[in-house]
């Protein structure tokens, strides 16, 4: 209304585009519809362009306000493309194929997320403004594919436009998507810079929903640095992050930082009845490979419930795998089917599954960094026999290992050490990666069956 106001009548299309794209971005998506469907009925039939245009809008608010559209309604903006100009065209495209993608239809989605593509990098200039919001949902998308490269290049662009036009409410969801496909880059010292940025800026604008998923990222590459806790003292609410990719990332930062109990509480809301397999809050299909792998990973170090439920877990990020079709996904199952192997302490074979693991994940997702750890120490395991990791322990580590080895559980370690519950499981987590072993009972199992060596070297 005030831009009506002052521009002295009817604004045009895009204008309406604009402010119904800032509406979305501040959570207002009803806000951000009612604007879009007031232009279109003043408009009637006239300028299909312009009606194409913001048919697309009205659907990529709903991505800026948190939602993700229907695909039916995305499908249907097909009868327009006869008037699109070439950017909302690729708008379209991407919109199709981020559904698509999050549906589990990779294989489908691979063909309009790289004609989308191609329409916006036919402009090597700094992205417009309509141009930034498509280039998110491309990213987005690609990153979901696996095809980090092109998500981050697109991303960056899309953040080189919106910074130099000062547009936040672009920024927000940008710098969150450029740390995820950074943290599943490899580089968690990048995505924690971008994320950190990301919360200031959905801070400031209002979005719990963004300040989520940056405090996400930030815990799981802090800990991917090697950090066992979050800077300044802030450790966030794992077990309240109850959107999936939020408790994907949480999960990652528990387990990697040698919380396995905290990871399963992040993923699950409920403690199952016995032989049951719980399920996933929320499930996302093409997120399911890599959370199976997650809760295979974490039950083993926690020692959590029956050891047939990891293989259980193993079986469903198998099928889930299948369904997505993705490199990436296959690499978790492997990573699962490892975990089972281990387990059953048959070195050789799991070594072999953690070496195809990384082979389909690299060295960037946190998967990867897993299966690299995990292949070198059953590598090493099967080539010396499981006893020889006793020697490379610290005197400390030795120490909580014979407790460990004795039944004593992490609180009763802690109070004999005088150390906290955290430490303890700090060193059970690195105890695990020098022995090869996956969790407390296989440790016991090797201990019973060593002569009692002294403390090892520090």
């Amino acid at each position: 209304e005030l831009a009506r106001q002052v521009l002295g009548g009817r604004v045009g299309a895009r204008s309406v585009a604009f402010l119904s794209s800032v509406t979305a971005a501040l959570g207002d998506a009803g806000e951000a519809q009612a604007l879009v469907l007031a232009e279109l009925t003043a408009r009637g039939d006239a300028d299909p362009a312009a009606r194409a245009l913001l048919h697309v809008q009205a659907q990529f608010a709903k991505v800026l306000a948190g939602q993700i559209p229907a695909r039916a309604d995305v499908e249907a903006l097909a009868r327009n493309a006869a008037h699109e100009d070439r950017v909302t065209g690729a708008g379209r495209l991407a919109l199709l194929g981020m559904c698509m993608v999050i549906g589990g239809h990779t294989t489908r989605a691979a063909e309009p997320l790289r004609a989308a593509a191609r329409l916006l990098d036919g402009e090597e200039t700094t992205a417009g403004s309509r141009e930034g919001g498509h280039l998110l949902v491309l990213a987005w998308a690609e990153a979901l594919m696996g095809w980090y490269d092109q998500a981050r290049a697109h991303a960056e662009r899309a953040l080189s436009g919106a910074r130099e036009r000062g547009e936040a409410h672009l920024m927000a969801p940008l710098l969150g998507t450029l740390g995820y496909i950074l943290y599943h880059m490899g580089r968690p010292a990048d995505a924690h810079a971008v994320s950190l940025e990301a919360r200031s800026v959905a801070h400031r604008i209002g979005r719990d929903d963004h300040v989520g998923l940056a405090d996400a990222l930030i815990a799981a590459s802090w800990a991917r640095l090697g950090r066992p806790t979050l800077p300044n003292g802030r450790d966030g609410d794992l077990v309240a992050a109850r959107t999936p990719i939020n408790a994907l990332l949480f999960a990652e930062a528990a387990l990697t930082g040698g919380e396995p109990g905290r990871a399963l509480a992040v993923l699950l809301p409920y403690e199952p009845e016995p032989g049951d397999l719980p399920e996933v809050p929320e499930p996302v299909q093409v997120y399911a490979a890599w959370c199976y792998e997650l809760l295979a990973a974490a039950t083993l170090r926690a020692d959590d419930g029956p050891h047939t439920r990891v293989a259980r877990w193993a079986e469903a990020a198998a099928d889930a795998a299948v369904a997505v079709g993705l490199p990436e996904a296959a690499g978790y199952a492997q990573l699962a089917k490892g975990h089972v192997l281990a387990h059953a302490r048959r070195w050789e074979p799991a070594a072999r599954c953690y070496e195809e693991a990384l082979a389909l994940l690299g060295d960037g997702p946190p998967g990867g960094a897993r299966a690299r750890d995990l292949a070198r120490a059953a590598a090493h395991h099967a080539a010396l026999g499981p006893q020889a990791g006793l020697g490379e322990l610290t005197s400390r580590e030795r120490e909580v290992a014979d407790l460990a080895g004795e039944g004593l559980k992490t609180k009763d370690i802690a109070e004999r050490l005088r150390i906290s519950p955290r430490t303890v499981d700090v060193h059970l987590n690195r105890i695990y990666a020098k022995l090869g072993v996956p969790s407390r009972a296989a440790l016991v199992r090797l201990l019973s069956v060593s002569e009692p060596p002294g403390p090892g070297p520090r």
